[in-house]
């Protein structure tokens, strides 16, 4: 019966060591986010930041990356008020329209509103998605990086403007 005990004892002191060591992982990121989606947001701000954006801006205002089951229709979605990006969870495993829906939101987090071209394009089916960015599919990576380019651009002109007004 000691033994069971002493066994118990040791487990638990292990599992809660490394409940530990994972935590202090995880307090690493500025948001709380799936490794899928983090690292998307991660490459978002490293691009962001070499336009010389203010990449803070992300950390003032969200909190959270989420997944949950939205309508087919509907990707990703930005809620201010909440301090969350929600994604449809059925996309979370597509690294393309992730990538370009979290880029989507990240542009309505600094105040882009939708247009007919580019990132911030609206309702575009992932099979769209795809059919322009993914290379195997009939789509361009150079079309990405020229659309990334425009939304940096677009996001840079947009804090500037509200600096000045500051």
């Amino acid at each position: 019966m000691r033994n069971i005990i002493k066994n118990a004892l040791i487990m638990v002191v292990i599992v809660a060591c490394f409940m530990r060591c994972c935590a202090k992982k995880e307090i690493n990121n500025p948001i709380d986010a799936h490794p899928y989606s983090f690292q998307h947001v991660k490459k978002f701000l490293n691009t962001a930041d070499t336009y010389g954006i203010d990449t803070k801006e992300v950390g003032r205002n969200i909190d959270q990356v989420l997944e949950y089951p939205l309508n087919q229709n509907l990707l990703g979605i930005y809620i201010p008020s909440d301090r969350h990006i929600v994604i449809n969870s059925s996309i979370t495993r597509d690294s393309i329209t992730l990538k370009k829906t979290l880029y989507h939101e990240l542009g309505h987090l600094y105040g882009l509103k939708h247009d007919s071209i580019g990132i911030m394009t609206t309702y575009l089916t992932p099979q769209e998605i795809h059919k322009k960015y993914c290379p195997l599919e009939g789509g361009s990576d150079e079309v990405w990086k020229k659309d990334v380019d425009n939304l940096m651009k677009e996001i840079k002109r947009k804090q500037d403007s509200i600096n000045l007004v500051k």
